[in-house]
Parts: structure tokens; sequence; C-alpha cells
């Protein structure tokens, strides 16, 4: 379970930001960074859980091939952070809010961004009407001192 808050001002109540809401969200296992990919760390999915059915089959490569929201989950104190749009491309570049290479290990389901490897999963995107399943992903980097989450967005 963790902890959400609404963001200042929201439907004109200066107070919002005061207002917290339960969120329960499924944590996966990823690696520190990738040269200890055995140091496995809690790391909480963005999205709030929704029992995705497994029926969907095991996610390819070609599905995260397109555009994502991604953020880099820094504290800057009384900022609450936003997604920037990230790029997969097929031929193993990325753009956007990151640049270099990507790959992807579906057998581990972890996408590795440059030097930060993130694990991915099937949820439900809250945002979306009607309310969809989507492809997100969450992961560290001990010394890079970031935590990156996504949602696939096209």
């Amino acid at each position: 379970m963790s902890q959400g808050r609404l963001p200042a001002n929201v439907g004109g109540n200066a107070y919002s930001n005061a207002i917290m809401m339960g969120h329960v969200r499924r944590i996966v296992w990823c690696p520190a960074s990738a040269s200890e990919p055995d140091n496995l760390w809690p790391i909480a999915l963005p999205e709030r859980y929704a029992g995705v059915p497994d029926d969907y089959g095991a996610i390819t490569e070609n599905e995260l091939v397109g555009t994502w929201e991604h953020i880099n989950l820094s504290y800057s104190y009384a900022q609450q952070n936003t997604a920037t749009a990230l790029t997969l491309n097929a031929n193993g570049a990325m753009e956007g809010a990151l640049t270099g290479n990507w790959s992807y290990d579906e057998t581990k389901k972890q996408l590795t961004l440059g030097n930060v490897i993130v694990c991915v999963e099937r949820e439900v995107d809250w945002e979306a009407s009607p309310r969809q399943v989507t492809l997100v992903y969450a992961g560290t980097e001990k010394n890079l001192n970031a935590t990156y989450w996504g949602k696939k967005s096209e």
C-alpha cells in the first residue's frame, strides 16, 4: 500500500494537496544496477494494482516499441514529478526523455534503458477512459540515484 496525493488547487481547492488516498501497487524485484544483476530491490509499479489476468501472454520486444510516458522519480521540494515522452525505436535506439540504446530480456521481463534495468509488467491504465490494460515499467539504478517509472502510451 502506498500513499497518493492530489496536486495543489485541484477543482479550485487550495488544500487539495493535503488530501491523501491509499493506493495498492504491485511490487517487482529489479536489479540494483546493471553490474549487479542478482542484487534485487523491491520496486512499486506506477499504476495501482487491478489484477490483470495472465491470458495476455508473454510480453514481447515488439510490444515495447513505441511511445512511453517516462518519469525519473527524483525529489524536489514542493514539486510534483511529471512525465516526458520516451520513444523506443524498433532498431534498439531510444529518444526523448532518454537517449542511447535499449534492449529487452523476455525471460526475465527486464528492459535495459541505457544503464538502468527496469521490470516490465501489464497493468491497468487508470487514466484511460475506458480503462484498459497497458505496459508499465519500474526500476532503479543505485549508482545513478535514479528510479524510473513508465507507461506505454502509443
